[in-house]
């Protein structure tokens, strides 16, 4: 009997296992490319998962131990808050981390219902009051209402809004709007930032991926990755445009229930 789990055929890994009969041979063949590029995937995410959690772990171990020191007030103050900044970064890890497995694992529950996309931006617009930064929202006129999760669709677009605002100088608007294309509602998230190169966009909804200009902002490199797995479960598809200096479009394309449109500013004035 012989296993040889690595041979190769062109860009395929197999798997071969044989072993005598009595008047021959028996041989299986089993193709494990995914099954290879499946623990390398995760080979690799456990080890960008633990680089991240041990960076603001180092640094709170290094804060305990001056605090201990430490005698003037205003410093250890000082201390304090960069302790909080580093055990809410853990946080918000840990939960992207949990919300990514969830999702891998298909334990997420989607629970659908018809949505107001228009309410949806101008309920973004006041989750994101406390920056003190304009978000402006353009919105076509008879834009049908989406038959989607509201909670993970605001999540996804949390992400982006969020991502725009820490890519864009200091007091720079971001603009939302929301019209239909193709049979589809898009919901666009613009900012005025330092853009993407051309080559890297290929790349940004991997996990832990940080493109060139990222530096500027604190982040894991989880957030688009997350956004887009969740845009796929609701059947949706991100898209983004970008040049270097010229800032990012991030667009999200969702399928339209087959209901009748509501007329745009039929919502009642509190809801915005």
């Amino acid at each position: 009997p012989v296993t040889d789990p690595e041979a190769e055929a062109g860009d395929r890994i197999i798997e071969i296992r044989a072993a005598p009969l009595e008047d021959g041979a028996l041989a299986i063949l089993r193709d494990v490319t995914e099954e290879r590029r499946m623990q390398h995937v995760k080979a690799e995410f456990i080890a960008n998962a633990s680089h991240e959690l041990k960076t603001p772990l180092t640094a709170l171990s290094g804060y305990l131990e001056m605090l201990e020191d430490e005698e003037d007030e205003q410093v250890r103050a000082e201390f304090l808050s960069d302790m909080r900044s580093q055990t809410e970064r853990l946080q918000n890890l840990a939960r992207t981390l949990l919300d990514l497995s969830r999702l891998d694992a298909n334990a997420v529950t989607f629970r659908t219902e018809e949505v107001d996309l228009e309410e949806l931006l101008y309920g973004l617009r006041r989750d994101f009051g406390y920056t003190g930064r304009p978000l402006n929202i353009r919105v076509q006129e008879d834009v049908p209402l989406v038959e989607t999760d509201p909670i993970q669709l605001h999540r996804t677009l949390a992400i982006l809004v969020d991502n725009a605002l820490k890519y864009s100088e200091e007091g720079a608007p971001v603009d939302l709007s929301l019209s239909r294309k193709d049979g589809r509602a898009v919901i666009s998230v613009a900012d005025r930032g330092c853009g993407i190169p051309e080559v890297e966009i290929p790349h940004i909804f991997d996990r832990f991926y940080r493109a060139q200009g990222s530096s500027r902002a604190d982040g894991t490199g989880l957030g688009l990755a997350l956004a887009h797995e969740i845009t796929d479960h609701l059947g949706g598809e991100i898209r983004v445009r970008s040049r270097p200096n010229d800032g990012s479009t991030f667009s999200v394309f969702l399928p339209l229930t087959s209901g009748p449109p509501y007329t745009n500013g039929s919502r009642p004035p509190e809801s915005r």
